[in-house]
């Protein structure tokens, strides 16, 4: 009883969190950005900080870049490419940007390739290795004698991340809106080339021709 007292008052609670952002920033908001992520996060509770991870390099990973409380020099620079009521509700948005920024900060590639990016993860990337080259186009990339060290597969890019991967694997790839690409997640996990992969609900991490075991890891984040 008094779980679900406690759950209709904060319900009731968001609910007027979530009008007054959205007339003060004529911003639209959905209930499921501010609800959904903490529901996951309590569901994976256990899969957080690396907790039950064996693997040396992938509890490093977890714990030293994926959860990493650092604040970077660009992360003021990048909280200001979003609206400021997410900023202000540290909402999802911003939280993957930021880990998206020191994944390639982490993976630190000479070459990337973009597949549907946002403005914000473009500038993000950007932001995070600014000497690296940057392709947003598939047919030049193709034609381009760079090696992509690291892939982002943007929403809605299956088609083109599997036809970009026939020609080689980067070092990491990135899929974004990874609830609604599970087909393409399943087909990375299965891939012989696949490592470690990494299941944070809405974004997906793919290491590639590591000398390590093959796994994969679902994370609470």
């Amino acid at each position: 009883m008094l779980i679900l007292i406690f759950c209709t008052e904060n319900f009731a609670f968001l609910t007027i969190l979530v009008n007054f952002v959205h007339k003060k920033y004529e911003a639209p908001l959905n209930m499921s950005a501010l609800i959904l992520p903490p529901l996951v996060r309590l569901r994976r509770f256990r899969r957080r900080c690396g907790y039950g991870v064996h693997s040396p390099y992938a509890f490093e990973f977890i714990t030293q870049v994926i959860y990493e409380r650092t604040h970077y020099y660009a992360y003021n620079s990048l909280d200001a490419l979003l609206p400021r009521w997410q900023t202000w509700l540290n909402l999802r948005p911003r939280r993957l940007m930021r880990l998206i920024f020191r994944l390639a900060n982490w993976q630190h590639p000479s070459c990337m390739r973009l597949l549907h990016p946002t403005p914000q993860v473009f500038e993000a990337l950007k932001a995070a290795v600014p000497s690296s080259s940057m392709e947003t186009d598939t047919d030049q990339v193709a034609r381009d004698e760079c090696k992509a060290d690291l892939i982002y597969v943007g929403a809605r890019a299956e088609a083109e991340a599997r036809e970009v991967l026939r020609g080689g694997c980067p070092a990491m790839l990135i899929v974004d809106d990874l609830r609604h690409q599970t087909a393409l997640w399943t087909w990375l996990k299965e891939h012989p080339r696949t490592t470690l992969t990494f299941d944070l609900y809405d974004l997906g991490i793919v290491l590639f021709d590591r000398p390590l075991n093959r796994m994969d890891y679902v994370v609470s984040f």
